[in-house]
C-alpha cells in the first residue's frame, strides 16, 4: 500500500562504536507474503511457532530483515543493523531480536 506509515520503534547505540540499531515495527496492513512482491530475496523460517520469513534486499548484503504473521494481514517486522556488517552477521541479530519480541508479545506485557 502506498502511503500509509507503519508504526515503528527504535534503539540506536550512536555514542561510540560499534554504532547499531534495532528497529521493531507493527505493519497492521501487511502478513509476510507481500514481501514476496518486493526486491528482495525470501527464506521461510518459524519464530516461536508463528510463520515468519527473512529478507534480504536481491543482490545485496546490506540488510536483513526478520518478519512474523502475528494475525490476518499483520506482522510484526524487525531489523537490526551496525555500521561494517553484512547479511550473514546481521540476520542472526534480527532474528534474536524476533525472538525476543514475540516472547514479549505472548506474555501480554
Amino acid at each position: 500500500m502506498e502511503g500509509y506509515q507503519i508504526p515503528s520503534c527504535r534503539y540506536s547505540h550512536g555514542s561510540s562504536e560499534p554504532f547499531y540499531q534495532y528497529r521493531v515495527s507493527a505493519n497492521i496492513n501487511e502478513n509476510i507474503s507481500a514481501w514476496s512482491k518486493r526486491n528482495v530475496d525470501v527464506e521461510s523460517i518459524d519464530v516461536a511457532g508463528f510463520p515468519a520469513a527473512k529478507f534480504t534486499l536481491r543482490g545485496t548484503q546490506a540488510d536483513c530483515v526478520v518478519a512474523v504473521d502475528v494475525a490476518e494481514n499483520q506482522s510484526i517486522e524487525v531489523q537490526y543493523t551496525q555500521t561494517g556488517l553484512r547479511s550473514p552477521e546481521l540476520c542472526p541479530k534480527s532474528l534474536q531480536a524476533a525472538e525476543m519480541v514475540m516472547a514479549t508479545l505472548q506474555t501480554g506485557k
